[in-house]
C-alpha cells in the first residue's frame, strides 16, 4: 500500500467529522455507503466499514488501488487484526507506545475488549505523542472518556494507550 493513499484516507476521514446517524441506529445514507464495501446493509456496526470506504475512495482520487487483500476484508474488526499480522502490518501498543513515532497518519488503531475477548473497534490514526493518540472513528459518540463501539458518527478522539486494551495495536498503512 502507498502512503499517499493512507494520508489521503486520513485528510478525508477527517473532512466526515460531524457525519451522524439519521433514522435510527447504524441508518442512513452515508452509513449505507460505508457499509456497502463490506456487503452489509443498514443496520451493521459500521467502524471498520467507514475505514474501508475512507481507503477505497482515496486510491480512487489517486488514481490507484488497493490490494486484494485489503478488498476482501470484512465488517469484522477481529479479521483486520489476523490480516495485520498475517501481513506484518501489526505494531503492539508496547511497541507504540514506547516509540510512538512508529505510528503515520492513516495508520489504523484497533481497540481489544477484554469483556468481549476481541478486537471490537477500529478508527484511523491522525497523530500521536507520549501521551497516546489522536484518531478519526466511525461508529463511536462523542464521550471523551469510554471507547464506544456503537456511537452515532464520525468523531475526533484522542484516546490514551490504555483504551487499546491488552491486546489492541496498529496496523501501518504503508
Amino acid at each position: 500500500m502507498e502512503e499517499l493513499i493512507a494520508i489521503k484516507a486520513a485528510e478525508e476521514a477527517l473532512l466526515n467529522v460531524g457525519t451522524t446517524e439519521k433514522g435510527g441506529d447504524n441508518q442512513g445514507d452515508h452509513i449505507a455507503k460505508y457499509l456497502k464495501t463490506v456487503n452489509l446493509d443498514e443496520g451493521f456496526a459500521w467502524c471498520a466499514a467507514f475505514v474501508k470506504y475512507r481507503f477505497i475512495e482515496a486510491a480512487k482520487k489517486l488514481k490507484k488501488k488497493m490490494p486484494k487483500s485489503f478488498m476482501d476484508l470484512s465488517g469484522w474488526t477481529p479479521e483486520w487484526a489476523a490480516w495485520a499480522k498475517k501481513e506484518k502490518r501489526w505494531i503492539t501498543v508496547q511497541e507504540a507506545r514506547d516509540n510512538p513515532e512508529l505510528l503515520k497518519k492513516g495508520y489504523l488503531g484497533l481497540f481489544y475488549s477484554n469483556r468481549r475477548g476481541r478486537i471490537y473497534h477500529i478508527g484511523v490514526v491522525i497523530i500521536s505523542n507520549e501521551n497516546g493518540v489522536q484518531m478519526v472513528e466511525g461508529n463511536t459518540g462523542p464521550e471523551t472518556d469510554i471507547v464506544s463501539a456503537n456511537g452515532d458518527g464520525v468523531y475526533i478522539k484522542n484516546r490514551k494507550w490504555i483504551n487499546f486494551g491488552t491486546f489492541g495495536g496498529f496496523i501501518k498503512m504503508y
